[in-house]
């Protein structure tokens, strides 16, 4: 065999092979995440459990606030919820954990189905993982929820897979301290100087 001249016996070993082939694709996702970007502001669809749209926004360093409008495809109800949330990255920027809570509102029509119920209120957890890639953030998460008044029921769950835009990239926001090196300040403004020689 041609190729086992070239490689070591060992790494012809299937359980060696796999290791290297793992190995390789950590390696692969550790250095695209970091010469990626995250986000400021993205808008986009939720669909699972309910189906909807959904729009996140950083707000200050690695937390967000996310405003979800939903509605639902086996009963007669639509949802308003807004969550925050802290995001813990586990391969740079694109790559996080996230969880918090928020409030929820929801709106059940008058029927004679609906007739004894009441539109609910109440609070919400959510966790999950988000990856962002191409200029789109996808997301998976879980979205636990307690109604404190009105409702189908007083506890129900949700799930949702959310893919958004990224309409702005991660920028400095104006609140947010400047954590920028000397050299990386040196180099932005040299970068600004030459550009207005060339205009």
């Amino acid at each position: 065999m041609v190729f086992a001249r070239f490689v070591p016996n060992q790494l012809l070993n299937k359980s060696t092979f796999m290791k290297n082939q793992l190995l390789l694709l950590l390696c692969f996702l550790l250095s695209f995440s970091l010469s990626a970007q995250s986000y400021n502001t993205t808008a986009g669809i939720r669909l699972g459990t309910d189906w909807g749209i959904t729009a996140k926004q950083r707000v200050y360093d690695n937390i967000t606030a996310e405003l979800i409008f939903q509605s639902s495809l086996l009963k007669e109800e639509t949802m308003l919820t807004l969550l925050g949330a802290y995001h813990q990255k586990v391969v740079g920027k694109r790559f996080n954990l996230f969880y918090g809570g928020g409030i929820h509102k929801g709106w059940i029509p008058n029927n004679s189905e609906t007739a004894d119920l009441t539109n609910p209120f109440g609070i919400d957890l959510i966790g999950g993982i988000e990856l962002t890639v191409l200029g789109i953030n996808f997301s998976y998460d879980l979205k636990p929820g307690v109604n404190l008044t009105g409702g189908r029921s007083s506890i129900f769950l949700q799930s949702g897979l959310s893919a958004r835009y990224v309409f702005i990239k991660n920028e400095r926001l104006n609140w947010e301290p400047d954590n920028r090196t000397l050299r990386q300040k040196r180099r932005e403004r040299n970068k600004r100087q030459r550009q207005k020689k060339r205009g």
